[in-house]
């Protein structure tokens, strides 16, 4: 009570709900500040525990599908559907679910990477771009030019490539019907769950080890920012992100890779690129890499980019949900 009240604004601003509990201390319940502050505690809680809850049961389906996915394989009954390279440029499909075309000619053999590499270029430019326009005119056209940027998966079709190959090289199709497609992306993350938890009990170590920074960025967008910006965060990290990131990664990169290498190798530099490119710092790539790695057998495994893309819309969603809960 014998601060005034700048000064209280400064302590506020500097630490927000701690600093509200401090200058409350000593006040009756009924108080409004104790209330407000009081019942975002109860929120926070009620959100960790909920998370905690669902975590448990995803990581106990997740060990458990894990094995029956591991016998699967081993066996043979889980196999391949994933469009894997003939003896020329062209692609052969393991399954006739999604036939494609003649092969492409030999000018279009690295079509699907120079699609993945101009991708990357293009964010850079874009983020760039936005940043000045920002600086100088106080508008943030970001999600304005993202939304460009997918344009540039058509690329393969400059090079040569028929409508068909670019839907088996990207797994633009719905495999084994959209709504299967999306129950094996839910299947097929929580089979993946071991991985993500091997990759994240490393993040941890090395935060432990290093004091590195693994968190995102959005972090500050979600406690600053009001409902507008927190619908378009949910649209960027639930919507645009599952189904760009999926086309550039698990279709263009991946399709790329698996061309040449067997599906672990790609699998893992896709992985790692992905990692890579995210904001986390070093200290996140092991998760970061074991989320990408998991959607890499995703579409390995059905072909279709459904799976992966619904299991990466999955994942991004509830995270963003339990930090708008938390935070906001």
């Amino acid at each position: 009570d014998a601060l005034e009240q700048s000064r209280r604004d400064e302590l506020t601003a500097r630490h927000q709900w701690f600093a509200r509990l401090a200058l409350s201390y000593g006040k009756p319940e009924s108080d409004p500040d104790r209330r407000a502050f009081a019942a975002e505690a109860t929120r926070a809680m009620s959100t960790i525990l909920i998370l905690f809850f669902v975590l448990l049961v995803a990581g106990i389906a997740g060990f458990a599908l894990f094995i029956v996915a591991a016998i699967g394989i081993g066996t043979g009954r889980i196999r391949s559907a994933f469009s894997t390279p003939s003896r020329g440029t062209g692609l052969q499909p393991v399954s006739s679910a999604f036939p494609t075309s003649s092969s492409p000619p030999l000018s279009a053999s690295n079509a699907f990477l120079e699609s993945f590499v101009l991708f990357l270029l293009s964010f850079l430019v874009a983020s760039g771009v936005a940043l000045v326009v920002q600086t100088l005119t106080g508008i943030d056209i970001t999600i304005a030019l993202f939304c460009i940027v997918p344009v540039l998966a058509l690329w393969p079709l400059s090079r040569g490539l028929s409508w068909d190959q670019l839907r088996a090289g990207l797994g633009w199709h719905t495999g084994r019907g959209f709504f299967t497609e999306l129950g094996c992306g839910v299947v097929g993350y929580l089979a993946g769950v071991p991985i993500i938890v091997l990759g994240l009990v490393i993040s941890m170590l090395i935060v432990a080890l290093t004091g590195s920074d693994a968190s995102h960025p959005i972090v500050n967008e979600v406690s600053s920012g009001g409902v507008l910006a927190i619908i378009l965060l949910f649209f960027m990290t639930a919507v645009w992100a599952p189904l760009v990131e999926e086309a550039f990664f698990r279709g263009a990169l991946y399709s790329h890779l698996r061309r040449r290498w067997a599906v672990i190798p790609a699998a893992l530099l896709v992985g790692l690129i992905f990692a890579i490119i995210h904001p986390q710092g070093f200290a996140g790539v092991p998760v970061l890499a074991a989320l990408g790695f998991n959607f890499c057998l995703l579409r390995e495994w059905r072909g279709s980019l459904i799976a992966p893309m619904f299991a990466h819309a999955m994942h991004n969603g509830v995270a963003t949900v339990a930090l708008v809960m938390f935070l906001a």
